[in-house]
């Protein structure tokens, strides 16, 4: 058999269903396995069912080796036949398809989480999916139309809807300044605008070199920009780094 990019395994029937509800549930597979065919190369049973000569028991456990990605449609009769929970005479061909997917598992664990996709069509819920398989991606079918399996499609195309740009930009992130903290350039601090602006022109200075970097006139100038009134109010007087060091 050829390479299968997509083998789609389901459970045709659920013995607690009706007649009516059954047709239903088949009809719904039958729509979203046509509607996937547009746009990816899909297998599954419903396209071989008046071929001449088929061979079921092998069929599905073929497919499965052979396929590309593996779509596990999600449903309570499909997760009961996983866990052998079905009754003994109904999902003869799912359990075998199961058991082969679960072959793939026992001989490369990397090929089973590659290959297997669990799908939620319109009303089921993965409370259904078994603990032991909540490590395989699965994708919600929200309707039976383009919209609604684009995240799915996006998945069996390698096409994902967010990239990153190739080409980075490299930020301007200035250097931290010992002494500023946190503080941002501009009015803050009761600092008046214009005496903000000489300010930011100075540490401008002394980053690019034009200004030597003194430690005490830069503490000198913050001090008589934040408490010009009170210093002069209280009368203190500014010594200087100098006379300090002549006191020394």
């Amino acid at each position: 058999m050829d390479q299968l990019p997509v083998f789609i395994t389901w459970a045709h029937a659920d013995y607690r269903a009706s007649a009516q509800q059954t047709q239903a549930w088949k009809t719904m597979v039958y729509d979203f396995a046509h509607l996937l065919g547009k746009y990816v190369q899909v297998e599954a049973d419903l396209f071989h069912y008046t071929d001449a000569g088929m061979n079921w028991t092998e069929y599905g456990p073929r497919a499965i080796e052979a396929a590309g990605t593996v779509l596990m449609i999600s449903s309570k009769a499909f997760w009961e036949r996983w866990r052998g929970e079905n009754r003994p005479d109904e999902g003869a061909g799912a359990v075998r398809e199961m058991d082969a997917l679960k072959g793939i598992f026992n001989r490369d664990q990397q090929e089973f989480q590659r290959k297997a996709v669990i799908v939620l069509l319109p009303g089921e819920s993965d409370a259904h999916i078994p603990n032991e398989l909540h490590r395989v991606a699965w994708f919600k079918v929200t309707s039976i139309d383009p919209a609604g399996i684009e995240t799915l499609l996006r998945r069996l195309l390698g096409e994902p809807q967010h990239v990153q740009a190739e080409e980075k930009v490299r930020p301007d992130l200035p250097r931290y300044q010992p002494g500023s903290g946190s503080r941002k350039d501009g009015p803050a601090f009761d600092i008046p605008a214009d005496r903000a602006e000489l300010l930011k022109e100075q540490r401008a200075q002394r980053r690019s070199g034009q200004e030597s970097h003194d430690v005490g006139q830069v503490v000198k100038e913050a001090l008589q920009v934040r408490l010009p009134k009170t210093a002069s109010h209280l009368g203190l007087l500014w010594v200087s780094r100098s006379s300090l060091m002549a006191r020394r």
